[in-house]
């Protein structure tokens, strides 16, 4: 049996988002896991949903505050087999501080808790429509993502929204196939001056 854990952490919202599916294969769509089937995330039952009828979640949402602790998956099959899970998910913070106005020399942001070679998206946008954004899509290595300043030529002065998304992809270990995977996601807003 395949399981895919998905968590969406983002700073600027209550909750974090938990979503589970299962498959019977790796390429397969998530299915009911049947009756007399349980899974439970810390103790609480969770029901399964579908998006459509061939595509089968089970959801959860934990507070933002409590997201950075340990916590118990448990799955008992309905041929009665159990799977425990037990993750320990480590706060991943945006240490940098950005300011009111930022000019246009190198941009440092100083990721705190994240493992070496995790996925990182960065986009820096602006709100002029006649400008191309900045995407980066990279594997970071070590605590600091650097967007060197002349990849701000192209953007306008003005309003700069900065999204940061990490990624962090972690081993199942209950038997279970596949892997967990957490999306934090950070949000700030400033000016561009030259």
């Amino acid at each position: 049996m395949y399981g895919t854990f998905l968590f969406t952490a983002d700073d600027t919202v209550e909750n974090v988002s938990g979503l589970f599916q299962f498959s019977n294969g790796k390429n397969k769509r998530g299915v009911y896991l049947g009756k007399g089937s349980l899974l439970q995330f810390d103790g609480q039952s969770l029901q399964g949903d579908s998006i459509s009828i061939a595509e089968v979640y089970y959801e959860t949402s934990i507070p933002y505050d409590h997201f950075s602790a340990d916590h118990i998956l448990t799955l008992k099959t309905e041929t009665g087999k159990s799977f425990k899970e037990e993750i320990d998910f480590k706060p991943v913070l945006l240490a940098t501080e950005i300011a009111e106005e930022i000019d246009r020399s190198d941009l440092a942001f100083s990721i705190k808790g994240v493992d070496e070679y995790n996925k990182v998206q960065l986009a820096l946008v602006d709100t002029a429509f006649n400008t191309n954004d900045v995407h980066i899509d990279n594997t970071l290595q070590g605590e600091t993502l650097l967007v060197a300043k002349n990849r701000l030529k192209n953007i306008s002065n003005g309003p700069l929204i900065i999204y940061l998304m990490i990624e962090k992809r972690m081993p199942l270990h209950s038997g279970l196939n596949d892997e967990i995977i957490v999306r934090y996601t950070f949000r700030r807003e400033t000016e561009l001056v030259d």
